[in-house]
């Protein structure tokens, strides 16, 4: 390592004023966030002041937005998002040279096809096989994955309602040779980059309105059972209360068991022979195959 005129090395000076000009940096964004999340369009009476800190968007970027308009949160949230991505600082890493001969470099893609399929009612594991030849992204003519090597990932059953798209992660690449390597939970995307995969969705539509629909007959039936022009002088026989109270008890119970139908989660399908790209999200180090 060279020296300079005061003695020190030269990496060792580039990396304390790397970290210096980033600190400056960090601290720059910090303020800026704080700034925005206090002065954020907040009503009037609320900036500046100490007695609202418990309900102001800075306190609520945690997750809490009781008593704060969600809307003024996420303009707050985007006003510090845009002044810390316009901070001109330096970069930490420096230069790195590559490490292997041959490399699938990350934002690459790995064109697959599904071979089993899924159903999101459950997480579970799937399998799909590349459906072409991958190259080198260095080296347009050394073949590091060929075509109908395997691929073994999952995929998640949290669906939330009005979602189509599934989740899904590969952890192994098996070549044909017995070779294999882990992908670290690479993520599935269609042709266009989207994350994620889509097929066929089930909303469960008529079980959900039948459930609905039965919950309203139920509540109309309770009401009719109810003694109708009840008085000082008409009183309603036992057989009549009994029957209005054994009503109540069922639609009560009834409604606390369909409401549970209400919630239903979509079902989210997507059958083999569905094509895909594998993102590559990290640089690979692969050989050539033979």
């Amino acid at each position: 390592m060279g020296t300079n005129a005061d003695g020190e090395g030269v990496g060792g000076g580039v990396n304390q004023k790397l970290l210096a000009a980033n600190g400056r940096a960090a601290n720059a964004r910090a303020s800026a966030t704080a700034e925005a999340m206090r002065t954020g369009n907040l009503p009037s009476g609320e900036a500046g002041t100490s007695g609202n800190s418990g309900n102001s968007p800075a306190t609520l970027a945690g997750g809490s937005s009781v008593g704060v308009d969600p809307a003024v949160v996420a303009q707050a949230r985007n006003k510090a998002f845009m002044k810390e991505a316009a901070d001109n600082g330096y970069l930490p890493e420096l230069l790195k040279p590559k490490l292997g001969e041959y490399e699938l470099t990350a934002g690459s893609v790995i064109p697959a096809v599904m071979l089993s399929g899924i159903n999101s009612d459950l997480p579970g594991t799937i399998v799909s096989q590349t459906r072409q030849t991958v190259y080198a992204t260095n080296e347009p003519d050394a073949v590091l994955i060929p075509q109908g090597s395997r691929l073994i990932g999952r995929y998640s059953a949290d669906v939330a309602y009005g979602q189509s798209r599934v989740l899904a992660a590969w952890d192994e690449l098996i070549l044909p040779n017995g070779s294999r390597i882990a992908l670290r939970g690479m993520s599935a995307a269609d042709g266009q980059g989207q994350s994620g995969m889509e097929d066929q969705v089930n909303n469960h539509f008529w079980r959900t309105w039948s459930s609905a629909l039965l919950v309203s007959f139920l509540g109309v039936a309770a009401q009719q059972s109810q003694p109708q022009n009840q008085g000082a002088f008409n009183t309603p026989s036992g057989s009549a209360q009994a029957s209005a109270a054994a009503m109540n008890s069922l639609s009560d119970v009834s409604s606390k068991i369909l409401q549970k139908s209400l919630n239903i989660s979509p079902t989210l399908q997507v059958r083999p022979g569905m094509t895909f790209n594998v993102m590559v999200k990290r640089s690979i180090i692969l050989p050539t195959y033979h």
